[in-house]
């Protein structure tokens, strides 16, 4: 839980970077799960340590008349480990009393394929490989760019930047996400 890094989880040593990408923020619904675990998150930072994290640009999706419904489909794997993945997005309605505050959705996740023999729930019939559905559901809250960095001034980290998927960086790398690096102050 990135709400509570403590020294039992991490032992006693400070780090020079925290990564948390693939929108994984997201799922912290409340400013004040999302402070806590920021606040935890730089508290296991070393003095000018640095912070990156990758939201999808809620921003864009918000922009748009009709809000996105689905992900894109991807297949994954080969011959008998072959699986396909999509997600459908279920938006709750704005709150009309706090126009442009936090929107949230409920993503169901969808597999198709062979599952893992391991798992419990491993019951595809031999003659269908593909015969599987794993579905899982949680909550999402649409994290904007403002809403981020807002949340990580208020838990002490500076000199916060964007890198957008778009952005040429002279030949570097290109990014899925809008990407937020942070730092702690160096002074601490």
């Amino acid at each position: 839980d990135m709400r509570r890094l403590d020294d039992a989880a991490c032992g006693a040593e400070a780090f020079d970077a925290a990564i948390c990408f693939d929108n994984a923020l997201p799922h912290l619904l409340r400013d004040a799960d999302l402070d806590a675990a920021l606040r935890s998150i730089r508290a296991r930072l070393a003095p000018g340590g640095l912070f990156a994290a990758s939201i999808r640009d809620y921003d864009a999706a918000l922009a748009e008349p009709q809000l996105p419904e689905a992900s894109s489909f991807r297949v994954m794997g080969t011959g008998p480990t072959k699986r396909a993945s999509f997600q459908l997005w279920d938006w709750d309605d704005e709150d009309t009393d706090n126009p442009g505050g936090p929107r949230y959705y409920k993503v169901t996740q969808f597999i198709v394929g062979r599952p893992d023999e391991n798992a419990a729930d491993a019951s595809s019939p031999p003659e269908s490989p593909y015969g599987a559905v794993f579905r899982s559901t949680t909550t999402y809250r649409a994290l904007r760019r403002a809403e981020l960095e807002a949340a990580l001034r208020r838990t002490g980290f500076r000199d916060i930047r964007w890198r957008m998927p778009d952005d040429a960086h002279d030949g570097g790398p290109t990014f899925f996400q809008p990407v937020v690096l942070a730092r702690r102050s160096p002074e601490e």
